[in-house]
């Protein structure tokens, strides 16, 4: 076999290679190929993660709105003779709509009952979850648990309740806008 025999394709070989794009092209394609992916990928990427920042975001919001709504009923479960008026005053600080309004009138007969009687309840919250949401508000279920005592009364009495919340968002500021007994 001399040199001139190798470079002749032999008779019945496979020519198939004769039609395989040139190696360019093939480059080319597979570079393609490779920054479409590339670009698919950091697509996912920042999607995904301006999907976390806003699940954090909601998750940190409803937790917002459950510390209020826990709050809300601290203060309300939390009152006693000597500071009657500051504990009011501190449920009002927060209260809204229908919520305020219930307390409307109604605040300096309250504090004589509360006085008179000397009335001293210490509240805790036993549990509290988030029941709806909406863009500018949340109801949240309440779970409390209140000791009472006063003139009548030798030792605290525990009494147990369960509320459900309204809280809404007024400007950034999250503010009780009803309160009611759940049975």
């Amino acid at each position: 076999m001399n040199d001139t025999d190798l470079e002749k394709p032999a008779t019945g070989a496979n020519t198939s290679d004769v039609s395989a794009p040139p190696p360019s092209r093939l480059r080319r394609v597979t570079l393609w190929f490779a920054v479409v992916a590339i670009i698919a990928l950091a697509g996912a990427a920042v999607y995904l993660v301006l999907e976390l920042r806003n699940a954090d975001a909601r998750d940190t919001e409803r937790q917002q709105y459950v510390h209020a709504a826990r709050q809300t009923i601290l203060n309300l479960t939390s009152i006693t003779p000597e500071t009657a008026r500051d504990d009011i005053d501190r449920i009002l600080s927060t209260a809204t709509g229908e919520f305020e309004r219930e307390f409307d009138g109604r605040i300096d007969p309250f504090i004589s009952v509360v006085v008179e009687a000397n009335v001293a309840t210490e509240g805790e919250i036993i549990e509290a979850g988030l029941e709806t949401e909406t863009d500018s508000s949340a109801t949240v279920l309440v779970a409390a648990r209140t000791f009472v005592t006063n003139a009548a009364l030798e030792e605290p009495q525990p009494r147990d309740f369960r509320m459900r919340v309204t809280i809404v968002n007024e400007d950034g500021v999250l503010k009780t806008s009803n309160v009611e007994f759940v049975p």
